[in-house]
């Protein structure tokens, strides 16, 4: 009975643990009274790049939270170039020298190959 009650009671611990991690990004950021505002000026037709040079608001009251650190880690960044042009930069400058390379030595009869003697 006693093993059943601390298996019960770590699952409690971490469920509740992970309740508080996810919890500690939205948790941190109290509500400004402009938020309201804000919300009925962007219902009313209006957007952001009104108000804002840039044309948005990133979340980050001071731009060094701690707190706002930890939610940014999981979130996946913008792509800036298309999925292909990217692999076809990392094959051109990654990949191609490498296998460049490794021909070279193949054909230069000045080098052995690299193997055990033959017995």
């Amino acid at each position: 009975m006693t093993a059943v009650l601390r298996l019960i009671s770590r699952i409690a611990l971490t469920l509740a643990l992970l309740f508080a991690l996810v919890a500690v990004g939205f948790a941190h950021r109290v509500p400004q009274p402009d938020d309201a505002a804000k919300l009925a000026f962007l219902m009313a037709g209006g957007t952001l790049a009104d108000v804002c040079q840039d044309g948005g608001d990133d979340g980050m009251a001071g731009g060094d939270c701690p707190a706002c650190h930890l939610p940014a880690v999981v979130m996946i960044p913008a792509l800036d170039m298309p999925v292909l042009v990217a692999e076809l930069a990392f094959v051109a400058k990654v990949v191609a020298p490498r296998e460049n390379r490794a021909a070279r030595v193949v054909r230069d009869p000045g080098h052995g190959l690299r193997a055990p003697p033959l017995v």
